[in-house]
């Protein structure tokens, strides 16, 4: 292998935990992740068996092309080109969404503005990382932007970006992804993401914060 060359990586699942990694036909890693002994039965990050991501390690680059998904039989459940327009919403990649949004009502001091285009920051806690919002994390930003910098911009996007990825349950994902399209968004609040009581419970301690200021 070398810089600037295609590779053909293929993964199969024989069920539960057993993984095998071959790199032009050729295995090169198998593993049981139920060895790994970190957990007490299952991961609650666990999606299901119908999920796929890509990815590199931290701080490489690596380039996708021609996806596809086939289940048990060979039958193909999924294809993607990976070179569509929609392709960077589907994996969670696109910039923030909520950077350019238009307002019908806002006041600002004595004035009412109509229709102006407000830009909503969102607090990440490791955008390097994973480009989530995590909602406990999101708590420490807000108490400290109250007595700080005062950027309630920064609340109202989070805010604002969380409830509307919520579930359809009405649940908030505690790791609400960034740069997804909403119904993958929903998705991935609907498969797990809402597994931490406290951090459901900072999100509305910072909604209560906003409201106060």
């Amino acid at each position: 292998m070398g810089a600037d060359q295609w590779i053909k990586v293929s993964t199969t699942s024989s069920g539960g935990s057993l993984y095998n990694v071959s790199l032009d036909g050729q295995q090169v890693v198998s593993v049981n992740t139920s060895s790994y002994g970190y957990l007490p039965g299952d991961s609650p990050f666990y999606l299901g068996p119908s999920t796929v991501a890509l990815g590199g390690w931290q701080d490489q680059d690596a380039y996708y092309r021609n996806l596809k998904v086939s289940d048990g039989n060979g039958t193909l459940i999924y294809e993607n080109n990976l070179n569509g327009d929609k392709v960077r919403e589907e994996f969670g990649v696109t910039t923030n969404a909520y950077s350019q949004c238009v307002s019908p009502i806002r006041f600002s001091g004595d004035h009412l503005m109509r229709n102006r285009t407000l830009t909503h920051h969102i607090q990440l806690d490791g955008p390097k990382r994973d480009r989530y919002v995590w909602l406990g994390d999101f708590y420490v930003s807000a108490t400290s932007l109250v007595v700080s910098t005062g950027d309630y911009d920064s609340f109202r996007g989070t805010i604002v970006s969380t409830l509307d990825n919520a579930a359809p349950s009405g649940g908030v994902g505690i790791d609400n992804p960034m740069g997804i399209a909403q119904p993958y968004a929903q998705a991935w609040v609907g498969t797990g993401a809402i597994i931490l009581s406290d951090y459901q419970l900072d999100f509305l301690n910072s909604i209560a914060l906003y409201y106060e200021q």
